[in-house]
């Protein structure tokens, strides 16, 4: 098969689905956030494992200079007003998450605590 045909291919594939790329969580997750669930009860209290797994080793607002191992200032996970107003909109954290993009390196948050994080963020980051 022709190159070329054959990076269109793959790179049609991997639009398809991100999974097959390496890239974002895919499976049941929705790429984008939504209408909070009318049966949602995630509580901060639920996200904040979560967020201390995958965020607030470089996301912490306690974090200074190269502690935050290039993490944008202002962009915390350790309080939900920060998680949910940080510099980072509530749709640019998901988005992050979703692509795969953070937590950086090989870790990926896995499917179910993702979704705990897109609902708690969904319906507006409840305590």
């Amino acid at each position: 098969m022709n190159f070329k045909i054959t990076a269109v291919i793959f790179a049609f594939t991997c639009l398809l689905g991100l999974n097959a790329c390496g890239g974002g969580n895919g499976g049941g997750l929705s790429a984008t956030l939504s209408a909070c669930p009318e049966d949602s009860t995630v509580t901060w209290e639920q996200v904040t494992p979560v967020f201390q797994d995958y965020c607030t080793s470089c996301h912490h607002s306690d974090k200074v200079g190269t502690e935050r191992v290039g993490a944008t200032p202002g962009v915390d996970y350790d309080t939900p007003e920060l998680a949910y107003n940080s510099e980072a909109s509530p749709a640019s954290t998901w988005s992050e998450i979703y692509t795969g993009d953070m937590p950086p390196g090989d870790s990926t948050v896995p499917e179910a605590e993702a979704i705990l994080i897109h609902d708690w963020l969904s319906c507006g980051g409840p305590q």
